[in-house]
């Protein structure tokens, strides 16, 4: 079993390890660590025949951030065991990176709690940084999310390091995050004179987009799920 896991791992790169979990919640790795899991959420959903996501965690194994996907390994029809595989902490960050709009533009991911799981200064993510708790630079940002309520589907303005952003925040289906994607205000109504008309428009055009990209993430978050679960069926 461990070679089959070594030859898949090696195929699927996006994950730095898989593993696998006994029913007692005993996790093997293809690295060579092993760790007990027993009280892990992403565990016992596997465990209950559920293919999940988790959130962003600190591993036993690594004490490092990452994400954990799990799926459960069935045998006629009953779940004998779990597969996991983890990936990096920023893993959520290099796709959104790809989400920024205009020159100053960027998307962040949000924990229903306020805790960054993506964002381009890869440390707020990795500090486990909490933007409604933030009382320095952030602190602005974390007024206007409060406001509009983490869960909810609009736009907000704020302030952070002198510069006023304006960003759509909207849910990502299926885990319980929101993802916003933003823009320095002077970069999109610079040379525009209705600026009521276009700060309508802005608004439905960025609530428009901050829901494409959501979807694009729940999708890109599945895929590597159907990896995992292709492990098992080989």
């Amino acid at each position: 079993q461990r070679i089959v896991l070594e030859d898949e791992a090696d195929r699927l790169t996006q994950f730095l390890a898989l593993g696998v979990v006994e029913p007692n919640g005993f996790a093997r790795f293809t690295d060579g660590s092993t760790s007990d899991l027993h009280d892990r959420e992403h565990v016992i959903a596997g465990l209950q025949g559920k293919s999940v996501v988790s959130d962003l965690i600190v591993s036993r194994v690594t004490n490092s951030v990452v994400m954990m996907y799990a799926v459960p390994i069935k045998n006629r029809g009953r779940v004998v065991g779990v597969l996991i595989g983890r990936r990096d902490g920023t893993a959520l960050t290099d796709i959104t990176n790809r989400l920024g709009y205009g020159e100053s533009g960027y998307a962040f991911i949000l924990h229903h709690d306020g805790a960054f799981f993506a964002h381009p200064k890869t440390d707020y993510v990795m500090e486990q940084r909490n933007v409604l708790s933030d009382t320095s630079e952030l602190a602005d940002a974390g007024r206007a999310i409060n406001e509009l309520g983490i869960g909810n589907t609009g736009f907000i303005r704020y302030n952070v390091d002198g510069t006023v952003m304006r960003a759509a925040l909207t849910p990502i289906p299926g885990v319980g995050w929101s993802i916003a994607i933003n823009v320095a205000e002077a970069e999109v109504l610079r040379g525009v004179n209705k600026l009521r008309n276009i700060v309508i428009w802005l608004s439905v055009a960025f609530i428009a987009i901050g829901i494409s990209a959501a979807v694009v993430i729940a999708r890109q978050l599945s895929h590597p799920l159907v990896a995992v679960q292709d492990v098992i069926e080989v």
